[in-house]
């Protein structure tokens, strides 16, 4: 008598489809993407790297912050495993990162994950050895990301060439409100470069200067069109050594704002007298 011939389904199970060594904390984008896997995502990628994690960032992933900020020395591969956790993490919101010193190449890291950022509206990077590069890369963020609100470039030397470029990248932005660009080694071009931007956008209304190198040439465009500008309300100008002309300039277009700190601008006998002159009325 012949045996009816079985058929017998052997197609793999989904679990068995899946390598043992293949999990979805494998990757930084699998999974629901929320802290606990941030965290663990930051730990991995430091293990991978063979580098050690630090303290305060992997506190600010565990306990769900807002807020991730780090004040110590951080390399490029450093920034890679933040990154990585970053891409999984919805609770971030304001990234601080002073003193780090990881350069235009981790700049660059930060700005692969900044480009697809829907989250970062706070972006303050305060002493990290950028330089023009870096300036360039945020320049390529600020073209496409929609939510970056306040950006801070203190004590980051990306020179006039840097301050234009990030400007020119700001013309077609509608997000960003607040700029700071404090002793970041700004002289007269990057002055007149943000003199250009002020005469379209709409949207900055603090922008922040101190500490630069700008002379009376940049001051003078630089005041035309502050006058002009009709959003800005708080403009920082202090220790730039703007000259006689720079200075009258400078007092009469901020008028508006009733109040500028000057200090530090090396003003001289004929300099205070203008800028008396100037301020009369305020």
């Amino acid at each position: 008598m012949a045996m009816n011939s079985l058929s017998v389904d052997r197609s793999p199970s989904p679990r068995e489809k899946m390598p043992s060594s293949i999990s979805p904390l494998s990757s930084p984008l699998a999974g629901p993407r929320h802290e606990d896997y941030a965290a663990d995502a930051y730990v991995r990628k430091c293990e991978e790297l063979n580098i050690q994690s630090k303290g305060e960032i992997l506190k600010a992933f565990r306990k769900k912050s807002s807020k991730l900020q780090c004040s110590a020395p951080m390399t490029v591969t450093e920034m890679v495993a933040i990154c990585a956790a970053l891409a999984c993490s919805r609770n971030i919101s304001l990234i601080k990162l002073e003193n780090g010193e990881f350069g235009d190449d981790g700049m660059r890291e930060l700005g692969r994950f900044l480009r697809d950022s829907s989250n970062i509206k706070r972006l303050y990077l305060e002493a990290n050895a950028l330089g023009v590069g870096g300036a360039f890369v945020l320049s390529e963020v600020l073209n496409v990301n929609k939510v970056l609100i306040e950006l801070t470039l203190v004590r980051n030397s990306i020179g006039d060439k840097g301050a234009s470029v990030l400007a020119e990248s700001l013309e077609s932005n509608k997000m960003l409100v607040k700029l700071s660009l404090d002793h970041a080694g700004i002289g007269n071009a990057g002055a007149i470069a943000l003199a250009g931007l002020l005469k379209t956008n709409g949207t900055i209304t603090r922008l922040s200067l101190e500490g630069n190198n700008i002379q009376a040439e940049g001051a003078v465009v630089l005041a035309e069109s502050i006058e002009k500008n009709q959003t800005l309300q708080v403009v920082g100008l202090k220790e730039n050594p703007f000259g006689n002309d720079g200075i009258a300039a400078i007092a009469s277009a901020c008028a508006k704002f009733g109040r500028l700190d000057f200090s530090g601008c090396c003003i001289e006998t004929v300099g205070a007298q203008r800028l008396a002159g100037a301020i009369t009325g305020w």
